[in-house]
């Protein structure tokens, strides 16, 4: 299982990359990256054969087990998603095709989720995940830059094209931000050096940098605040806050020159991108970069707060529609073929493709929303549990999955991040790992209840090592 687990990895951060042919439109801008297109189409659907394989071993392995490192509440939980989903689909009468759609890219990498629990994952495979994607998150920084230099060459005065191996520059800084918060969540752990956490910590930033993701400078230094306050045991939070406050400080001496001078690049290229001072101090600068006032069916580019009020408004002018939304794939464009494009993209395609948190209420509705959130919630409680009780390699995860939970929820309302393989898999892979080992606590916590619960002793007290670092 734990060759699958590596081939999704690889998959999920290079095939979309390597399938894009070089000068590609993505987000109305061309793709300049080297080696792109060097493998054919097909294999961006990788991840998506290898989610066929795993459900087929889940359910075989599941039923075996009882699922009984699965616990009730996610069943609940799941079970009511899709009474909601079926409900918007039959209400609206929807199209075989974009219900085919939506179901892909709500639910392909769920299958991710419930591999820990019939499958339990040894410290030493777990360590190759978390070294397998920090080499990858590394692979960002020259193919950023690279990306960066290219555009530039190209008189395209814009950090949107810097979209490294993951095809969006929304995405990539999602995705770096939650490495981070892992890396964190490893050195609180005293899993590897803090000194040399800093140091790669650092490297990540290059790229959150030169792609102009303004949200970096928000939700970074909540994200690590929030894995800060977790993994730190209660006497010693203040140092560790400060440990925090220090790696944010040397962050921001990389992040703010580096996006103040691509903004006075932008001004002497005609275009209009605003400084890191002007962005969150200047009340109109925010409003303008944040809502276009874009009506329902034009063309004209719709900002973050359209995303989230207009679909809403319309929606509720029908109740059936506000609860269960048009039904799922029912507002999103399919890069299968038009007849799995639904029939409301048209209309509300400027919002869909703007957030994923607009695409969640224009076709799962509020009610979907609201489990959304919960599932987030659920999942969140579990890792705080994990991260203080447990002593495997699942522990700092855990700890740095209080970050990551902030920067799934705030991502879904800043760009449209549930489309993406990285992003998704990785998510959902990291939060059953999480799921399986709460749940196996608790199963050996009422079987033992004074017995010290240990996992992988030996494994648990060695240092992780990535690319040398030690404790």
């Amino acid at each position: 299982m734990r060759y699958l687990m590596i081939i999704l990895v690889v998959a999920v951060m290079l095939a979309g990359y390597f399938g894009t042919p070089e000068g590609a439109t993505l987000e109305g801008i061309a793709l300049h990256t080297p080696g792109a297109g060097i493998a054919p189409a097909f294999v961006k659907f990788v991840p998506d054969m290898l989610s066929i394989a795993i459900v087929i071993y889940v359910v075989t392995a599941g039923i075996g087990q009882q699922f009984r490192f699965v616990n009730t509440k996610y069943w609940l939980v799941f079970g009511a998603l899709a009474v909601i989903i079926a409900s918007g689909c039959l209400a609206n009468q929807e199209a075989p095709g974009p219900i085919i759609n939506g179901m892909r890219y709500y639910f392909r990498a769920i299958p991710w989720f419930f591999l820990p629990a019939v499958y339990r994952f040894k410290d030493k495979e777990i360590a190759q995940f978390l070294k397998l994607v920090m080499g990858f998150a590394l692979l960002q920084v020259p193919v950023a830059v690279w990306q960066r230099h290219k555009t530039a060459a190209l008189g395209l005065w814009t950090g949107d094209a810097v979209v490294g191996t993951l095809l969006a520059s929304g995405v990539l800084s999602l995705v770096l931000i939650g490495v981070l918060c892992v890396l964190a969540g490893m050195a609180l752990k005293g899993r590897i050096g803090k000194l040399y956490a800093g140091f790669l910590f650092l490297l990540l930033v290059v790229p959150m940098s030169v792609n102009e993701t303004k949200i970096t400078a928000v939700l970074l230094p909540i994200a690590l605040f929030a894995t800060a306050l977790v993994g730190a045991a209660p006497g010693n939070r203040l140092r560790v806050s400060l440990w925090a406050l220090g790696l944010l400080v040397a962050a921001g001496a990389i992040f703010v020159p580096v996006m103040d001078y691509y903004y006075a690049v932008n001004v002497r290229g005609g275009g209009t991108k605003f400084s890191v001072e002007a962005f969150f101090s200047d009340p109109k600068v925010l409003q303008e970069y944040l809502e276009h006032k874009a009506p329902v069916g034009s063309t004209k580019e719709a900002g973050r707060v359209d995303a989230l009020v207009v679909p809403i408004e319309e929606l509720s002018k029908d109740p059936i529609k506000i609860a269960f939304g048009l039904g799922i794939g029912n507002a999103s464009k399919s890069s299968i073929g038009p007849s799995f494009t639904g029939k409301y993209q048209r209309v509300y395609g400027i919002y869909s493709t703007e957030t994923s948190f607009a695409t969640f209420t224009l076709e799962i509705g509020i009610l979907g929303v609201l489990l959304v959130l919960f599932l987030h919630w659920l999942l969140f409680l579990d890792a705080v549990v994990v991260a203080r009780r447990d002593d495997s390699l699942i522990a700092p995860i855990a700890v740095g999955y209080a970050g990551v939970c902030v920067t799934v929820i705030a991502g879904g309302f800043y760009t449209l991040c549930h489309p993406s393989d990285a992003f998704s898999y990785l998510f959902w892979f990291s939060s059953g790992l999480i799921a399986a080992r709460r749940q196996q606590l608790a199963i050996a916590s009422s079987s033992r209840p004074r017995e010290p619960i240990r996992h992988h002793r030996a494994a648990a007290a060695t240092p992780l090592r990535i690319g040398g670092g030690v404790r």
